[in-house]
Order: structure tokens, then C-alpha cells, then sequence
């Protein structure tokens, strides 16, 4: 398989971590190398599924095989293009079967620090917050509402 080709499972595998209301809490927390390696494995088991279904398909219906040979003639590039088509498709099915309430109660518990855990429940649970930062500030309040993750932009 050509190395360019890889880029395609790669950009999936980040599309899955990123887009997955259950992976997305901890891949926002990751610094960028060990996001690429979140990205990375997720794309190597994208890339095993998608040989699979390929296979599958040019065995049941070989002439949809001739056909992405001819529109696509680098070899291996039906898998790689699937590989990226599952991480564009899969978030799509876990996010139905997970809500994102459900979801960021999941991720909160098992990747949130004790901060993260205070305002999810305060946000549940409609109770006010005293915040005291070290330079003597004092924030109190209900808080509106709290992004699914912590690279999410605020809500206007």
C-alpha cells in the first residue's frame, strides 16, 4: 500500500475519536502527539474492518471491484477509502445509540477530574457553585451550561 494512501485511515480514525460523543471528552484532554496515536489506532482497526468489507464486496459483486479499479487503479485504495468513509459513517450510529447525555456522564466519570465532575452535576442538578481562586477572586452562581468537552466552543 502506498504511504499516502495511509493518510485516508488516518483522517478517519481522528474523525471517529473527534466526533464520538463517548470518545471525544478524552480525545480533547490529549495533547496533539497522543491524539495522533488515539487517531492511529483506531484508524489501524478501521483499516482491518475495511479489508474485510472490501474483500467481502469484490467477492460477492466483482464488478463493482472493476469499476473502483477503473475510477481508482493505485492498489489498496478502496480499503483506505472505506477506512475513511467508516470514521465518517461510525459516529454517526455510537452517537444514536448513546445520546449525549448519557455519553458525557460516561466520559465525565472516566476521564474527568474532580472540576469536571463539579459543574457536571451543578449543571444537572440546577445547584449553585462557589469557585475560589488562588489570587482571592470568588465566582458563585448556577452555571447554564457546560460544553460536552472541553474543546468545545461556547454557547452564545
Amino acid at each position: 500500500m502506498p504511504f499516502n494512501l495511509l493518510l485516508l485511515p488516518l483522517l478517519g480514525g481522528y474523525l471517529l475519536v473527534s466526533r464520538t460523543h463517548l470518545l471525544a471528552f478524552g480525545a480533547a484532554k490529549q495533547s496533539g502527539e497522543r491524539l495522533l496515536f488515539m487517531a492511529a489506532h483506531v484508524a489501524v482497526v478501521l483499516l482491518f474492518v475495511s479489508r474485510v468489507l472490501m474483500l467481502t464486496i469484490v467477492h460477492y459483486l466483482p464488478r463493482v471491484g472493476g469499476l473502483w479499479r477503473a475510477f481508482s487503479p493505485w492498489e489498496y485504495s478502496g480499503t483506505a477509502t472505506g477506512a475513511l468513509f467508516l470514521g465518517f459513517a461510525i459516529p454517526w450510529i455510537i452517537n444514536w445509540l448513546k445520546p449525549l447525555n448519557v455519553a458525557s456522564r460516561l466520559a465525565i466519570q472516566k476521564h474527568g477530574d474532580g472540576l469536571d465532575q463539579l459543574f457536571f452535576e451543578a449543571t444537572e442538578n440546577e445547584n449553585q457553585v462557589v469557585i475560589t481562586l488562588a489570587s482571592g477572586k470568588v465566582y458563585a452562581g448556577w452555571l447554564d451550561w457546560t460544553p460536552p468537552n472541553p474543546g468545545a466552543s461556547v454557547r452564545l
